[in-house]
């Protein structure tokens, strides 16, 4: 083989395997890049699945207050509608004895207290009823008027004996407030059973 051709051989092969080194070493970086980047993903990966477990409590905190915040807001509301509604059939009952019937609705009133307490020998009115009480009691001797009540309508019976039943706007008022509490509720609820129900209220005790 001449000397150029020797010489040309040996370029040749230094060449290729020049091109061969680079080419492991291409592989060699591009395989530690990869490397690199899994590894950079999964700690990205584990900072934010850290990040997610630490800022969990926080945020199921602010869920909580949010929603005990809520129901603070909507008992609020509740209690302040019935205040209203209930001031409402307050402001109504105070003025039951300006209604036409309430002749009969006093009458019925001392009728059911004397129903409880058969032996009821006193009748207790408002001074502002005494006149009417007289001349529904008219004829009843053993009955006695007596007007020492302050209340907005209605009367209490007694027996002498300690025994009293008291049937008078304030205490029908008293006792229908759970159920006035309730209507109130399916009210606020847009419950269609709510709206006539309130409105009957007023009417409904003193029947």
């Amino acid at each position: 083989m001449a000397l150029h051709d020797l010489l040309a051989a040996i370029e040749a092969d230094a060449a290729a395997e020049t091109a061969r080194l680079r080419a492991g070493h291409q592989a060699a970086a591009e395989a530690i890049l990869a490397r690199a980047r899994d590894e950079a993903a999964e700690r990205t990966a584990a900072a934010v699945s850290a990040a997610e477990q630490a800022e969990r409590p926080v945020a199921e905190l602010r869920l909580a207050q949010a929603r005990d915040a809520a129901s603070t807001r909507l008992r609020q509301a509740h209690e302040t509608a019935y205040q209203r509604i209930a001031s409402d059939v307050r402001d109504q009952l105070h003025q039951i004895r300006r209604r036409g019937d309430y002749q009969q609705i006093l009458a019925a009133w001392i009728s059911e207290a004397r129903a409880v307490l058969p032996g009821a020998t006193v009748v207790q009115v408002d001074p502002a009823d005494e006149a009417l009480a007289r001349r529904l009691l008219a004829g009843q001797a053993r009955l006695r008027i007596e007007p020492v009540l302050s209340c907005a309508g209605g009367a209490a019976v007694s027996d002498g004996a300690g025994a009293t039943v008291t049937n008078t706007v304030e205490g029908r008022l008293a006792a229908a407030e759970p159920e006035l509490r309730v209507l109130t509720g399916r009210l606020l609820r847009d419950d269609p059973e709510g709206c006539p129900a309130t409105r009957d209220v007023p009417e409904a005790m003193p029947a």
